[in-house]
């Protein structure tokens, strides 16, 4: 075969976005010994590619392997171009919430980035956010994610992590309003002050101190932006694949319904015991909403025995005994197809307002029709509340909904 003469076509070298901000690295270190030498190659590598100036805050959350001594050692030595290094020592591990709380504290700049002391993703994919970001900057009101469920993510690590990431954020997607297909990595940025702001109140000092901070800002009405990242799985991880995907189901669920009772009721009130719960957009308005909602929760069952029975309730009711039959008998049972022309109307209240009610003997527990009537009335709270929820969705006004 004859070689090509044709010169070899020079790459383009990549151009290294310019930042004028400071970046505050927060580092949580939990018995990280071991890792200190792979954190300070990869910060070192950061610093020679970054364009603006940084800080590195590392916490030492109650190390019991001398990680505190490596940090205070090998940090300093290493990184000529940090503005300011501070190690900060937690005497008794609390958390990697707590952590980061504890850290970003203490952090000054324009932005603060956390991550991971194992270094899954380094810090340098600040320089590739910087690509892709539509004005080539960081947004001052706007918290950036690293996703590694992103299209355009790299990601390498093992399947058992990844069912656990999908199953974790399939949960944090019922509790809240969050839609993001991760939350859990710990590579995010925030503006200084919304970080000061969030990580001020943080009440969760797990893993799941995420899902608080998120939830918080999603309720507050700052973006929040799903990010590319390149990311490994690195070996003597500190998640217990069973226990803490438990543990994160039980947090995430008492973090959604303790902020909700913050945002909904508890601020509200304090804003208006301190006289700031004024204007059209007022906070007291989310109050007044909730207020009347479990009004209605009350009032609607408690009033649904004085109502009369409709013209047609008979009708429903024996359809519903017929569905009923219908699906015990797993579809034998077919009266419920030829009862008049009700098979084009749907039966599932009908279905449900019998079943419910059913004894199993062929009796009922309660009155049919108050019965139905108090199906009937959560029905209807439900359809109210839905449509309170969705003309706050469309004008962003708890006062509308």
């Amino acid at each position: 075969m004859k070689k090509s003469n044709k010169p070899k076509r020079k790459e383009r070298p990549v151009s290294v976005p310019r930042f004028s901000g400071k970046v505050a690295l927060v580092i949580p270190c939990y018995n990280e010994a071991d890792r200190i030498p792979l954190l300070v190659s990869t910060l070192k590598q950061f610093e020679s590619k970054w364009q603006g100036t940084y800080e590195v805050i590392a916490v030492n959350d109650g190390s019991t392997d001398g990680t505190l001594s490596k940090l205070q050692e090998q940090l300093p030595q290493n990184l000529s171009k940090a503005e300011r290094i501070e190690i900060l020592d937690v005497s008794q591990n609390q958390g990697k919430g707590n952590a980061l709380k504890v850290g970003v504290e203490k952090a000054k700049g324009d932005f603060v980035l956390t991550l991971d002391a194992d270094m899954a993703t380094s810090p340098l994919e600040l320089n590739n956010w910087l690509r892709i970001l539509p004005k080539k900057s960081f947004s001052t009101n706007e918290i950036l994610i690293g996703s590694r469920e992103h299209a355009d993510s790299k990601v390498k690590g093992d399947m058992m992590r990844k069912i656990m990431g999908v199953v974790f954020n399939f949960i944090i997607q019922l509790f809240t309003s969050l839609n993001h297909r991760d939350t859990q990595c710990g590579f995010k940025l925030y503006p200084l002050p919304l970080a000061k702001q969030l990580f001020a109140n943080l009440k969760t000092k797990g893993w799941a101190h995420d899902v608080e901070l998120l939830y918080k800002a999603d309720l507050m009405g700052i973006p929040i932006r799903s990010m590319p990242i390149a990311w490994k799985h690195m070996e003597g991880t500190k998640i217990k694949v069973v226990k803490d995907s438990v543990g994160m189901f039980f947090q995430s669920l008492w973090i959604s319904l303790s902020t909700k009772f913050d945002w909904f009721v508890k601020q509200p009130l304090a804003d208006l015991k301190n006289k700031q719960a004024t204007g059209d957009e007022s906070s007291i308005f989310r109050f007044l909403f909730v207020g009347l909602a479990l009004l209605l929760l009350v009032l609607m069952p408690v009033l649904s025995s004085d109502y009369g029975i409709s013209g047609d309730e008979y009708t429903q009711h024996i359809y519903g005994e017929k569905l009923v039959k219908y699906y015990d008998s797993n579809g034998e049972n077919t009266e419920a197809l030829e009862y008049k022309n009700l098979k084009y109307y749907g039966g599932l209240f009908d279905y449900i307002a019998t079943k419910l009610n059913s004894n199993g003997d062929g009796g009922y527990h309660f009155d049919i029709y108050e019965f139905r009537h108090l199906i009937n009335s959560l029905f209807g709270f439900l359809v109210i509340l839905f449509a309170g929820l969705l003309a706050f969705q469309m004008s962003d006004s708890w006062k509308v909904a």
